[in-house]
């Protein structure tokens, strides 16, 4: 276990306990901006708020204030005093439609996870996953997996959030030298479209459950990758793995899992790699630079799982050496979240 102690933050102040307080407020201004479509709607040029409303089919007073609201953030600009269009930062991250859109980010948050936050008091006290209403006897993902609609949803969100680390990924590790990923747990297939496109040499297979894999086959089909990307179903607790990888991903698996499931998940990988073969372990880490990000992840582990957790990166290199991989070495990839990659003896 890690010793090294955290220089202490900077004191709050009160006005640092206001914003906080209040940040739902700004959560919901940007929630419904984009829920309404507003960001798409000022792609297209500025517009004053009666234009706006008109084309929303909404009363012009909400929607003023709306506007307002939003250039208050810096969301909108507002031109002339009357006009109002995107800011840069709404123009690059919250049109739909853009690989790197933050817009499905948002619409998975308000859907997934704003509600269930005012249930964070009996959380803690209960040590359950929750909904907005009450808790849950079961995680979240098992709640999703016999809606397809909201499976696809929830792992459009993911995707969202998968763009940048994912990118970064693609660019850091070596995948020059192979020839076949085997993307573990890894959902609709966000991480491994991505550095299949980036990597034309690579074969990848998804392997999860079997709703989860129909999403990642319509998202090869429509990256043009069928014949390089593939997507197997299977429980990786309890099935054999696909033979004929060289490098596995688990990417945003451990978390959700106690650590006794993330040693025998970790187990699996190592049976299934050949001699100098590689593993690489993305996840948010407690002991990265950004470590409030992680703490509040951890939090929405707890509303959303039975026994999941963020885990420090010494936790996860233990688990991998334990397994018998060795020269486990560390890069930092986007916010709170690293990547751990090592290498089976050869």
């Amino acid at each position: 276990m890690s010793t090294q102690t955290r220089p202490a933050a900077a004191e709050l102040g009160l006005a640092g306990i206001v914003q906080l307080a209040t940040g739902y407020q700004r959560a919901q201004v940007l929630f419904a901006a984009n829920a309404l479509g507003l960001f798409s709607l000022l792609a297209k040029g500025s517009k004053t708020a009666t234009e706006v409303a008109a084309q929303l089919g909404s009363d012009a007073r909400g929607v003023t204030a709306l506007l307002r609201a939003c250039v208050g953030l810096g969301l909108l600009r507002d031109v002339e005093g009357s006009r109002y269009q995107n800011s840069r930062t709404a123009a690059l991250f919250l049109v739909p439609g853009r690989e790197s859109s933050y817009n499905p980010v948002l619409s998975f948050w308000q859907r997934f996870s704003y509600g269930i936050w005012g249930r964070l008091e009996q959380a803690v006290q209960e040590n359950a996953p929750q909904t907005a209403t009450g808790s849950r006897p079961d995680d979240l993902f098992d709640h999703l997996t016999g809606d397809q609609e909201q499976l696809g949803l929830f792992f459009d969100g993911l995707a969202g959030l998968a763009y940048w680390p994912a990118t970064r990924i693609a660019e850091s590790y070596d995948f020059a030298s192979r020839r076949h990923l085997l993307d573990l747990g890894g959902g609709s297939g966000a991480f491994g479209a991505l550095i299949a496109a980036r990597h034309p040499h690579l074969q990848v297979t998804l392997f999860d459950l079997e709703p989860v894999c129909a999403l990642a086959r319509q998202r090869f089909r429509q990256a043009g990758l069928e014949e390089r990307a593939r997507a197997v179903a299977g429980d990786f607790h309890a099935d054999r793995l696909p033979e004929g990888c060289d490098c596995v991903l688990v990417a945003n698996v451990l978390h959700d899992w106690s650590p006794e499931e993330c040693l025998g998940i970790l187990r699996r990988v190592h049976q299934a790699l050949p001699p100098g073969g590689e593993v690489l372990v993305h996840e948010t880490m407690p002991d990265s630079p950004a470590a409030a990000e992680a703490a509040l992840f951890s939090l929405a582990l707890l509303l959303d799982t039975k026994r999941g957790r963020a885990y420090r990166s010494d936790e996860i290199r233990s688990w991998l050496e334990d397994c018998g991989f060795t020269g486990v070495s560390q890069l930092p990839i986007v916010g709170a979240t690293g990547l751990l990659v090592a290498r089976k003896k050869g």
